[in-house]
């Protein structure tokens, strides 16, 4: 990318467009709940993917913009993994064992960001909290107390909150 156009990107500005676009994402995930099981099941709708995929794809450009500002190589490998992986999960069905191996993928990129975050920036409490309550709203689902698909949402919403947080 154009140095001097990277100059003239505002990184925090940049972040509110990537919040506001994954918010959206989030949303539009809720608005489109009719007793699904998984979010995948909306994902994966023909009637949906366009708008997924357009969202998506803003989404990774700006999370690339974002990282790239940050000069951190890692963290854009990461997030460049997680938004490839989303693309998969929406372009292989349920009934595909590819879907679940990129469904996987993607909940291991965002661990895999969240504690590289904590590592290389010493993060402080919250991010900390932030970060097992990741692991406790896996947990629900693993113990089978709430719907996977809130399980996904809840997931997602604390995902974004992290990234806001991660803010240099």
């Amino acid at each position: 990318m154009n140095q001097e156009l990277l100059k003239k990107i505002n990184i925090d500005k940049l972040l509110y467009l990537k919040l506001i676009i994954f918010l959206i994402f989030i949303v539009y995930l809720i608005c489109e709940y009719d007793n699904h099981f998984s979010i995948s099941q909306i994902l994966c709708n023909r009637k949906n993917n366009y708008f997924i995929v357009f969202v998506t794809f803003l989404l990774g450009i700006c999370s690339f913009i974002y990282e790239l500002k940050k000069n951190d190589k890692y963290s854009m490998c990461i997030m460049f993994t997680y938004l490839i992986s989303t693309f998969f999960v929406i372009l292989f069905t349920p009934d595909h064992i590819e879907h679940y191996i990129f469904a996987s993928l993607v909940t291991i990129c965002v661990f895999s960001y969240m504690i590289y975050t904590c590592i290389i920036n010493n993060c402080n409490n919250i991010m900390k909290f932030i970060f097992l309550l990741q692991f406790f709203v896996i947990s629900l689902y693993i113990k089978n107390v709430i719907n996977f698909y809130w399980v996904e949402i809840m997931f997602l919403i604390i995902f974004a909150l992290f990234i806001a947080l991660n803010h240099p």
